[in-house]
């Protein structure tokens, strides 16, 4: 009678609830490292997009410098006109006359969830190097997710047109 009980024990099909709470563990563990991955993949996919937004700026900023007459080209900025405001302020002494061609400070960024909206300041600086060249540095100042700040900078060379 022993040696039936003993053989029906040992040829039970099925898991135990040791092994299901260990397995259940390992899933959790699991879960739990993709959802982080994927909230940090998220993050630096966001740091990238106002990055990019930023670089466009500076090469919307460049092009326009570049178009305009040589004599033109001097030190200015661009900011928004405030925390949540739309546009820059066109009252600035600095401007030149085609102020409108240069970049809006006030950026949309395409993101998974939506669309957010980054304020970027703007600022070039211009040094006469030679006699008909002028260097222009272009600082776009752009937050980041986490609350920080980043500078993107450019350089760009205006040559006088004889």
């Amino acid at each position: 009678m022993e040696r039936a009980v003993s053989k029906r024990l040992s040829s039970d099909k099925g898991i135990s609830f040791i092994e299901v709470l260990f397995a259940t563990g390992i899933m959790t563990v699991s879960v739990l490292g993709l959802t982080a991955l994927t909230l940090q993949s998220m993050q630096v996919n966001r740091q990238n997009e106002v990055r990019n937004d930023a670089v466009k700026v500076a090469s919307e900023v460049a092009e326009t410098l570049l178009s305009a007459p040589y004599e033109e080209v001097e030190d200015c900025g661009l900011a928004a006109q405030g925390p949540s405001a739309s546009g820059y302020n066109n009252n600035n002494p600095c401007l030149p006359e085609n102020y409108a061609m240069l970049p809006d400070p006030v950026q949309d960024a395409e993101e998974t969830a939506g669309t957010t909206t980054a304020n970027y300041t703007i600022n070039w600086e211009v040094t006469e190097i030679a006699e008909s060249v002028k260097r222009v540095d272009i600082n776009v100042q752009y937050p980041m997710p986490d609350g920080g700040s980043n500078t993107h900078t450019a350089v760009v060379y205006k040559h006088a047109t004889f």
